[in-house]
Protein backbone atom coordinates (compact mmCIF):
# COMPACT_ATOMS: atom_id res chain seq x y z
CA UNK A 1 0.00 0.00 0.00
CA UNK A 2 1.39 3.52 -0.77
CA UNK A 3 -0.02 6.52 0.52
CA UNK A 4 0.46 10.67 -0.14
CA UNK A 5 -0.43 13.16 2.06
CA UNK A 6 -1.05 17.15 1.53
CA UNK A 7 -1.12 17.00 -2.29
CA UNK A 8 -3.56 19.82 -3.84
CA UNK A 9 -4.81 20.58 -7.59
CA UNK A 10 -3.27 17.51 -8.51
CA UNK A 11 -5.01 14.91 -11.53
CA UNK A 12 -4.47 10.98 -12.31
CA UNK A 13 -2.68 10.37 -16.06
CA UNK A 14 -4.69 8.35 -18.48
CA UNK A 15 -1.78 5.66 -19.08
CA UNK A 16 -1.72 4.06 -15.56
CA UNK A 17 -2.97 0.80 -14.73
CA UNK A 18 -4.09 0.78 -10.91
CA UNK A 19 -7.04 3.64 -10.12
CA UNK A 20 -6.22 5.71 -6.82
CA UNK A 21 -9.59 4.74 -4.86
CA UNK A 22 -10.28 4.90 -1.64
CA UNK A 23 -11.02 1.29 -0.14
CA UNK A 24 -13.40 1.25 3.34
CA UNK A 25 -11.97 -2.01 4.29
CA UNK A 26 -8.26 -1.52 3.69
CA UNK A 27 -5.76 -1.65 7.35
CA UNK A 28 -3.62 1.66 6.83
CA UNK A 29 -2.83 4.63 9.06
CA UNK A 30 -4.65 6.07 12.02
CA UNK A 31 -4.92 9.74 10.63
CA UNK A 32 -3.33 11.45 7.61
CA UNK A 33 -0.17 13.92 7.88
CA UNK A 34 -1.72 16.93 7.56
CA UNK A 35 -3.98 17.37 11.09
CA UNK A 36 -2.56 13.56 12.74
CA UNK A 37 -6.12 12.87 13.01
CA UNK A 38 -8.60 10.03 11.47
CA UNK A 39 -10.67 12.40 9.87
CA UNK A 40 -8.07 13.79 7.76
CA UNK A 41 -7.71 13.38 4.01
CA UNK A 42 -4.94 11.41 1.83
CA UNK A 43 -4.61 9.45 -1.37
CA UNK A 44 -3.59 6.30 -1.61
CA UNK A 45 -3.10 3.41 -3.58
CA UNK A 46 -5.12 -0.29 -3.45
CA UNK A 47 -2.11 -2.78 -4.24
CA UNK A 48 -4.15 -6.09 -4.67
CA UNK A 49 -5.84 -8.48 -4.96
CA UNK A 50 -5.69 -7.60 -8.94
CA UNK A 51 -3.03 -5.31 -9.75
CA UNK A 52 0.07 -7.80 -10.65
CA UNK A 53 3.95 -6.58 -10.14
CA UNK A 54 4.77 -4.07 -12.54
CA UNK A 55 2.01 -2.30 -12.60
CA UNK A 56 1.52 1.60 -12.05
CA UNK A 57 -0.37 4.39 -11.50
CA UNK A 58 0.25 7.89 -11.61
CA UNK A 59 -0.20 11.63 -10.64
CA UNK A 60 0.46 15.08 -12.60
CA UNK A 61 0.94 18.32 -10.57
CA UNK A 62 -0.65 21.63 -11.55
CA UNK A 63 1.97 23.07 -14.24
CA UNK A 64 5.40 25.20 -13.17
CA UNK A 65 7.41 27.20 -13.77
CA UNK A 66 11.08 25.59 -13.51
CA UNK A 67 13.57 27.55 -11.44
CA UNK A 68 16.46 27.15 -9.83
CA UNK A 69 16.61 26.00 -6.21
CA UNK A 70 12.70 24.48 -6.61
CA UNK A 71 12.45 21.47 -4.88
CA UNK A 72 9.37 18.98 -4.26
CA UNK A 73 8.39 18.41 -0.65
CA UNK A 74 5.76 15.91 0.14
CA UNK A 75 4.84 13.03 3.34
CA UNK A 76 4.33 9.14 2.19
CA UNK A 77 3.04 5.92 4.36
CA UNK A 78 3.89 2.33 3.33
CA UNK A 79 2.77 -0.55 4.94
CA UNK A 80 1.72 -4.15 4.36
CA UNK A 81 3.66 -7.63 3.80
CA UNK A 82 5.35 -6.08 0.11
CA UNK A 83 4.90 -2.60 -1.58
CA UNK A 84 5.92 -0.98 -4.37
CA UNK A 85 8.08 1.89 -5.31
CA UNK A 86 7.79 5.55 -5.75
CA UNK A 87 9.32 7.60 -8.50
CA UNK A 88 8.98 11.12 -9.04
CA UNK A 89 9.89 12.52 -12.42
CA UNK A 90 9.75 15.99 -14.26
CA UNK A 91 8.32 16.58 -17.27
CA UNK A 92 8.58 19.16 -19.51
CA UNK A 93 7.53 19.89 -23.20
CA UNK A 94 10.32 17.98 -24.67
CA UNK A 95 11.40 15.48 -22.01
CA UNK A 96 10.78 13.45 -18.84
CA UNK A 97 13.19 12.86 -16.35
CA UNK A 98 13.88 11.03 -13.68
CA UNK A 99 14.56 12.94 -10.29
CA UNK A 100 14.11 10.54 -7.34
CA UNK A 101 12.96 6.67 -6.49
CA UNK A 102 11.97 5.46 -3.07
CA UNK A 103 11.82 1.34 -2.98
CA UNK A 104 10.57 -1.07 -0.44
CA UNK A 105 13.81 -1.67 1.60
CA UNK A 106 12.99 1.42 3.73
CA UNK A 107 14.35 1.28 7.07
CA UNK A 108 11.00 2.22 8.92
CA UNK A 109 7.60 1.78 7.41
CA UNK A 110 3.85 1.96 8.77
CA UNK A 111 4.76 5.69 9.54
CA UNK A 112 4.41 9.00 7.34
CA UNK A 113 8.03 9.38 6.36
CA UNK A 114 9.15 13.06 4.82
CA UNK A 115 10.73 12.98 1.18
CA UNK A 116 12.36 16.02 -0.78
CA UNK A 117 13.76 15.68 -4.77
CA UNK A 118 15.54 18.68 -5.52
CA UNK A 119 14.36 20.25 -9.16
CA UNK A 120 16.75 21.14 -11.79
CA UNK A 121 16.24 23.98 -13.76
CA UNK A 122 18.52 24.56 -16.78
CA UNK A 123 17.39 28.24 -17.58
CA UNK A 124 19.72 30.65 -19.46
CA UNK A 125 19.76 32.70 -16.20
CA UNK A 126 21.11 30.15 -13.87
CA UNK A 127 24.03 29.45 -16.51
CA UNK A 128 27.53 29.62 -15.79
CA UNK A 129 27.16 30.51 -12.30
CA UNK A 130 29.56 27.90 -10.36
CA UNK A 131 26.51 25.95 -9.61
CA UNK A 132 25.21 22.71 -11.12
CA UNK A 133 21.31 23.39 -11.47
CA UNK A 134 21.29 20.71 -14.35
CA UNK A 135 21.26 17.15 -13.32
CA UNK A 136 23.80 16.74 -15.96
CA UNK A 137 26.10 19.79 -15.34
CA UNK A 138 25.58 21.00 -19.21
CA UNK A 139 24.43 24.91 -17.32
CA UNK A 140 28.51 25.10 -16.35
CA UNK A 141 30.21 23.31 -19.56
CA UNK A 142 32.85 25.96 -20.63
CA UNK A 143 31.95 25.60 -24.41
CA UNK A 144 28.72 27.10 -22.64
CA UNK A 145 30.41 29.93 -20.88
CA UNK A 146 32.87 31.51 -23.36
CA UNK A 147 30.63 35.07 -23.12
CA UNK A 148 30.39 34.69 -19.45
CA UNK A 149 32.70 37.14 -16.77
CA UNK A 150 33.97 34.25 -14.11
CA UNK A 151 35.94 34.44 -11.86
CA UNK A 152 36.63 31.46 -8.79
CA UNK A 153 39.90 33.14 -7.63
CA UNK A 154 41.84 29.71 -7.45
CA UNK A 155 44.70 31.59 -9.34
CA UNK A 156 44.37 35.09 -8.83
CA UNK A 157 42.20 37.97 -7.94
CA UNK A 158 41.09 38.20 -12.11
CA UNK A 159 39.73 41.85 -13.13
CA UNK A 160 39.31 42.54 -9.13
CA UNK A 161 41.15 45.04 -7.29
CA UNK A 162 41.28 46.63 -3.60
CA UNK A 163 40.11 50.42 -4.04
CA UNK A 164 42.29 53.18 -2.05
CA UNK A 165 39.01 55.10 -0.87
CA UNK A 166 38.64 52.72 2.20
CA UNK A 167 40.74 51.29 6.03
CA UNK A 168 41.86 47.71 4.55
CA UNK A 169 41.80 45.41 1.58
CA UNK A 170 40.19 42.18 0.66
CA UNK A 171 42.68 38.88 0.70
CA UNK A 172 42.90 36.15 -1.30
CA UNK A 173 42.63 32.92 1.41
CA UNK A 174 42.29 29.39 2.02
CA UNK A 175 41.55 26.73 4.79
CA UNK A 176 40.35 29.31 7.00
CA UNK A 177 41.07 32.30 8.03
CA UNK A 178 43.49 34.06 11.07
CA UNK A 179 40.49 34.02 13.67
CA UNK A 180 38.55 31.70 15.45
CA UNK A 181 34.64 31.25 15.43
CA UNK A 182 34.83 33.06 12.17
CA UNK A 183 35.39 32.74 8.08
CA UNK A 184 34.96 29.65 5.86
CA UNK A 185 36.25 26.87 6.52
CA UNK A 186 36.14 25.55 2.72
CA UNK A 187 35.93 27.65 -0.42
CA UNK A 188 32.75 27.10 -2.22
CA UNK A 189 34.40 26.05 -5.69
CA UNK A 190 36.04 22.97 -4.76
CA UNK A 191 34.19 22.04 -1.36
CA UNK A 192 37.49 21.29 0.26
CA UNK A 193 39.96 23.84 2.77
CA UNK A 194 42.23 23.53 -0.94
CA UNK A 195 39.86 25.83 -2.50
CA UNK A 196 40.44 29.90 -2.82
CA UNK A 197 38.20 32.43 -1.65
CA UNK A 198 38.61 36.03 -0.89
CA UNK A 199 37.95 37.54 2.41
CA UNK A 200 38.25 40.10 5.04
CA UNK A 201 40.48 39.78 8.28
CA UNK A 202 38.74 42.31 10.90
CA UNK A 203 41.26 41.80 13.76
CA UNK A 204 42.56 44.95 16.08
CA UNK A 205 43.22 47.49 15.45
CA UNK A 206 40.80 48.14 12.87
CA UNK A 207 37.62 49.69 14.07
CA UNK A 208 33.89 48.87 13.75
CA UNK A 209 32.86 51.03 10.59
CA UNK A 210 36.23 50.40 8.56
CA UNK A 211 35.61 49.38 5.30
CA UNK A 212 37.40 47.37 2.61
CA UNK A 213 36.39 47.76 -0.86
CA UNK A 214 36.98 45.39 -4.18
CA UNK A 215 35.84 47.12 -8.11
CA UNK A 216 35.34 45.23 -10.63
CA UNK A 217 36.28 45.78 -14.75
CA UNK A 218 34.72 48.71 -16.12
CA UNK A 219 31.34 47.28 -17.67
CA UNK A 220 29.75 48.29 -20.55
CA UNK A 221 26.26 46.78 -20.70
CA UNK A 222 24.91 45.85 -23.92
CA UNK A 223 21.70 47.38 -25.48
CA UNK A 224 20.27 43.81 -26.17
CA UNK A 225 20.88 41.86 -22.55
CA UNK A 226 20.21 42.75 -19.30
CA UNK A 227 23.65 42.83 -16.84
CA UNK A 228 23.60 40.46 -13.70
CA UNK A 229 25.90 39.36 -11.19
CA UNK A 230 26.15 36.47 -9.14
CA UNK A 231 27.92 35.40 -6.54
CA UNK A 232 28.36 33.44 -3.65
CA UNK A 233 29.19 34.77 0.14
CA UNK A 234 30.15 33.32 3.12
CA UNK A 235 29.26 35.40 6.82
CA UNK A 236 29.64 33.22 10.06
CA UNK A 237 30.98 34.98 13.30
CA UNK A 238 29.03 36.96 15.86
CA UNK A 239 30.54 39.99 15.20
CA UNK A 240 29.67 39.93 11.25
CA UNK A 241 29.22 43.80 10.14
CA UNK A 242 27.41 44.70 6.64
CA UNK A 243 28.65 43.07 3.24
CA UNK A 244 27.19 45.50 0.41
CA UNK A 245 27.36 46.11 -3.64
CA UNK A 246 27.70 49.15 -5.08
CA UNK A 247 27.71 50.89 -8.72
CA UNK A 248 29.51 54.03 -9.82
CA UNK A 249 29.77 55.77 -12.78
CA UNK A 250 32.79 57.58 -11.72
CA UNK A 251 36.07 56.89 -9.80
CA UNK A 252 35.93 58.75 -6.63
CA UNK A 253 32.28 59.94 -7.29
CA UNK A 254 28.77 58.55 -5.65
CA UNK A 255 27.99 54.68 -4.82
CA UNK A 256 23.86 53.88 -5.63
CA UNK A 257 23.84 50.77 -3.25
CA UNK A 258 22.15 47.63 -5.35
CA UNK A 259 22.43 44.71 -2.72
CA UNK A 260 23.14 44.57 1.29
CA UNK A 261 23.71 41.64 3.98
CA UNK A 262 24.12 42.23 7.42
CA UNK A 263 23.35 39.08 9.26
CA UNK A 264 25.24 36.08 10.52
CA UNK A 265 24.25 32.75 8.31
CA UNK A 266 26.70 30.49 9.82
CA UNK A 267 29.74 28.70 8.18
CA UNK A 268 27.56 27.68 4.67
CA UNK A 269 27.94 29.62 1.11
CA UNK A 270 25.08 31.06 0.10
CA UNK A 271 23.94 32.12 -3.75
CA UNK A 272 23.09 36.09 -4.47
CA UNK A 273 22.03 37.46 -7.90
CA UNK A 274 21.90 41.36 -8.63
CA UNK A 275 20.25 42.59 -12.02
CA UNK A 276 22.27 45.91 -12.73
CA UNK A 277 19.96 47.13 -15.20
CA UNK A 278 19.65 47.34 -19.13
CA UNK A 279 21.66 50.24 -19.42
CA UNK A 280 20.79 51.46 -23.05
CA UNK A 281 22.40 54.89 -22.79
CA UNK A 282 26.25 53.81 -23.20
CA UNK A 283 26.99 54.88 -19.65
CA UNK A 284 30.01 52.76 -18.45
CA UNK A 285 30.38 51.49 -14.88
CA UNK A 286 31.90 49.97 -12.37
CA UNK A 287 30.53 47.44 -9.45
CA UNK A 288 32.25 48.05 -5.84
CA UNK A 289 31.92 45.18 -3.43
CA UNK A 290 32.35 46.69 0.24
CA UNK A 291 32.47 44.40 3.72
CA UNK A 292 32.36 46.72 6.34
CA UNK A 293 34.23 45.86 9.79
CA UNK A 294 31.18 45.06 12.71
CA UNK A 295 31.32 44.88 16.42
CA UNK A 296 33.99 42.42 17.12
CA UNK A 297 36.76 40.61 15.60
CA UNK A 298 34.42 37.43 14.68
CA UNK A 299 33.11 38.98 12.12
CA UNK A 300 35.14 37.92 8.30
CA UNK A 301 32.99 37.92 5.45
CA UNK A 302 34.08 36.37 2.33
CA UNK A 303 33.29 35.83 -1.08
CA UNK A 304 33.81 33.51 -4.48
CA UNK A 305 32.60 32.33 -7.57
CA UNK A 306 31.61 35.82 -8.98
CA UNK A 307 30.35 35.58 -12.49
CA UNK A 308 28.79 38.19 -15.01
CA UNK A 309 26.09 37.36 -17.70
CA UNK A 310 26.87 38.17 -21.23
CA UNK A 311 25.04 41.90 -21.24
CA UNK A 312 27.57 42.88 -18.74
CA UNK A 313 30.49 43.44 -21.63
CA UNK A 314 34.08 45.27 -21.17
CA UNK A 315 34.10 48.96 -21.84
CA UNK A 316 37.25 49.78 -23.93
CA UNK A 317 38.07 53.51 -22.24
CA UNK A 318 38.39 53.41 -18.28
CA UNK A 319 35.91 55.61 -16.00
CA UNK A 320 36.31 59.16 -15.60
CA UNK A 321 37.70 60.05 -12.22
CA UNK A 322 37.25 62.84 -9.87
CA UNK A 323 40.15 64.57 -7.72
CA UNK A 324 38.29 64.38 -4.09
CA UNK A 325 36.82 61.59 -2.89
CA UNK A 326 33.91 61.33 -2.18
CA UNK A 327 31.73 61.04 1.03
CA UNK A 328 29.72 58.05 1.67
CA UNK A 329 28.84 57.85 5.20
CA UNK A 330 30.16 55.00 5.89
CA UNK A 331 33.12 55.60 8.12
CA UNK A 332 36.60 57.60 9.43
CA UNK A 333 37.87 58.31 5.75
CA UNK A 334 36.35 61.91 5.49
CA UNK A 335 36.51 62.57 8.84
CA UNK A 336 35.47 66.05 10.70
CA UNK A 337 38.23 67.94 12.77
CA UNK A 338 36.78 66.28 16.30
CA UNK A 339 39.17 67.76 18.95
CA UNK A 340 40.30 65.72 21.88
CA UNK A 341 37.58 66.09 23.82
CA UNK A 342 34.88 65.11 21.40
CA UNK A 343 34.28 61.55 19.83
CA UNK A 344 33.83 60.74 16.01
CA UNK A 345 30.57 58.99 15.18
CA UNK A 346 31.75 57.19 11.80
CA UNK A 347 27.85 56.22 10.47
CA UNK A 348 26.59 59.83 11.05
CA UNK A 349 29.75 61.83 10.90
CA UNK A 350 29.62 63.86 13.48
CA UNK A 351 31.15 64.60 17.04
CA UNK A 352 30.00 63.96 20.75
CA UNK A 353 31.61 65.03 23.94
CA UNK A 354 33.49 62.32 24.78
CA UNK A 355 31.97 62.69 28.32
CA UNK A 356 29.43 60.43 26.32
CA UNK A 357 31.84 57.68 25.68
CA UNK A 358 31.41 54.32 27.63
CA UNK A 359 28.43 56.19 28.91
CA UNK A 360 26.12 53.69 28.65
CA UNK A 361 24.08 55.45 26.42
CA UNK A 362 24.19 54.84 22.48
CA UNK A 363 24.92 58.22 21.61
CA UNK A 364 25.87 56.97 18.24
CA UNK A 365 23.59 55.77 15.77
CA UNK A 366 25.50 52.36 15.31
CA UNK A 367 26.57 52.40 18.97
CA UNK A 368 30.21 52.96 17.85
CA UNK A 369 30.36 55.11 21.39
CA UNK A 370 29.74 51.78 23.39
CA UNK A 371 32.09 49.46 21.69
CA UNK A 372 35.49 48.28 23.81
CA UNK A 373 34.40 49.70 26.50
CA UNK A 374 37.09 48.76 28.91
CA UNK A 375 38.95 46.58 26.91
CA UNK A 376 41.12 48.95 24.96
CA UNK A 377 42.78 52.30 26.38
CA UNK A 378 41.15 55.27 24.84
CA UNK A 379 43.61 56.47 21.83
CA UNK A 380 42.53 60.13 22.41
CA UNK A 381 43.92 60.30 25.74
CA UNK A 382 46.85 58.11 26.12
CA UNK A 383 47.21 58.89 30.32
CA UNK A 384 43.60 57.59 30.83
CA UNK A 385 44.77 54.42 32.30
CA UNK A 386 47.28 56.13 34.82
CA UNK A 387 44.89 58.58 36.02
CA UNK A 388 42.32 56.05 36.37
CA UNK A 389 44.42 54.20 38.32
CA UNK A 390 45.25 56.69 40.20
CA UNK A 391 41.95 57.92 41.18
CA UNK A 392 41.30 54.29 42.52
CA UNK A 393 44.25 54.07 44.69
CA UNK A 394 43.18 57.66 45.98
CA UNK A 395 39.63 56.46 46.85
CA UNK A 396 40.92 52.99 48.36
CA UNK A 397 43.72 54.88 50.85
CA UNK A 398 40.79 57.33 52.03
CA UNK A 399 38.78 54.16 52.60
CA UNK A 400 41.66 52.47 54.28
CA UNK A 401 42.60 56.07 56.80
CA UNK A 402 38.93 56.33 57.79
CA UNK A 403 38.48 52.92 58.12
CA UNK A 404 41.39 53.17 60.96
CA UNK A 405 40.23 56.07 62.73
CA UNK A 406 36.53 54.15 63.55
CA UNK A 407 38.44 51.39 64.45
CA UNK A 408 40.10 53.02 67.03
CA UNK A 409 37.83 54.98 68.38
CA UNK A 410 35.51 51.65 68.51
CA UNK A 411 37.96 50.58 71.05
CA UNK A 412 38.22 53.43 73.08
CA UNK A 413 34.66 53.29 73.88
CA UNK A 414 35.32 49.84 75.11
CA UNK A 415 38.52 50.71 78.07
CA UNK A 416 37.95 49.96 81.34
CA UNK A 417 38.45 52.98 82.82
CA UNK A 418 41.28 54.33 84.58
CA UNK A 419 41.98 56.35 87.80
CA UNK A 420 41.90 59.91 88.02
CA UNK A 421 43.00 62.42 90.08
CA UNK A 422 41.22 64.25 92.16
CA UNK A 423 41.84 67.69 94.40
CA UNK A 424 42.67 65.36 97.13
CA UNK A 425 45.14 63.09 95.82
CA UNK A 426 44.54 59.68 93.42
CA UNK A 427 40.92 58.29 93.66
CA UNK A 428 39.82 54.89 92.90
CA UNK A 429 37.90 54.23 90.27
CA UNK A 430 33.78 54.01 90.48
CA UNK A 431 32.44 50.87 90.13
CA UNK A 432 28.42 49.56 89.75
CA UNK A 433 28.26 48.37 94.03
CA UNK A 434 24.24 46.91 93.19
CA UNK A 435 25.69 43.53 92.31
CA UNK A 436 28.29 42.96 94.92
CA UNK A 437 25.83 44.29 97.80
CA UNK A 438 23.23 41.81 96.86
CA UNK A 439 25.66 38.37 96.99
CA UNK A 440 27.31 39.83 100.77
Amino acid sequence: MLLVSRLARWGQLENQDVPGEMDPEFNGPVGDHTTGSGRGKYLYVEAGPLPTQGQKTRLTSPPSVLQAGMSFVFWFYMFGVEYGDIEIFVKTATEERKLRKIVEDLPHYNKWLREEADIDACTEDFQCDFSLDCCDGTDELSSHCTSYKMCDFETDFCDWTNLNDDEFDWQRDRGGTGSGNTGPSNDHTTKSSNGYYLYTEVDRPLRNGDRARLGSYTILSTATEDCNMRFFYHLAGNGIGTLNIYTREIINGPLTKVWTQETQRGDTWFYAAVSLGLITNNVAFQVVIEGVRGLTQEGDMAIDDISFTPGCGQSPYPLPAVSTTAYTGSTRANAPPCNSNQWLCPLEYTCIARSKRCNDVRDCTDGSDEDNCGSEVDDKNPNALAIGLGVSFGVLGLIIIIGGILFLQQRKSKAIPTPSLGTAGLENPTYDTKSTDAKA
